[in-house]
């Protein structure tokens, strides 16, 4: 899939999300990597894949600092989604590339709104409006 393409589905899975986290999503930046970075890369498991990675500081335990659109000097907080492997997984698995790329990203979200992998892990991610 040509990275063009990959960020229609990404934007489109933005779209999709409900109106409620239009207010949520707060000075969040997407980005779309190959692959994660050579320090990502080494604290993963021997064979891990990651498919996306959420960095910043969760909703639920923002200060006040992050109140009334006022960041200041604060970075935005990232959801980055890795392209190649997203493809290899779904390659290796027949799963949709499409479906897998809005899950990855809700997956990435919850972690913005303060869930854990086990909190995320019982999840079907069944938030994406439908016909849109």
């Amino acid at each position: 899939m040509t990275r063009d393409k990959f960020w229609n589905v990404v934007d489109e899975a933005v779209k999709q999300l409900p109106d409620e986290f239009g207010t949520i999503l707060d000075n969040v930046e997407i980005i779309v990597r190959n692959y994660p970075d050579k320090e990502t890369r080494e604290t993963l498991a021997p064979g891990g894949l990651l498919l996306g990675l959420y960095t910043g500081i969760p909703r639920t335990v923002r200060g006040a600092g992050y109140s009334s659109g006022f960041y200041g000097f604060t970075s935005p907080d990232r959801i980055q989604l890795f392209q190649k492997n997203i493809e290899k997984y779904c390659q290796a698995t027949g799963k949709s590339l499409v479906g897998q790329i809005k899950e990855t990203l809700l997956h990435e979200i919850g972690h913005y709104m303060g869930l854990d992998e086990e909190e995320l892990a019982g999840l079907k991610y069944r938030t994406m409006k439908q016909g849109n």
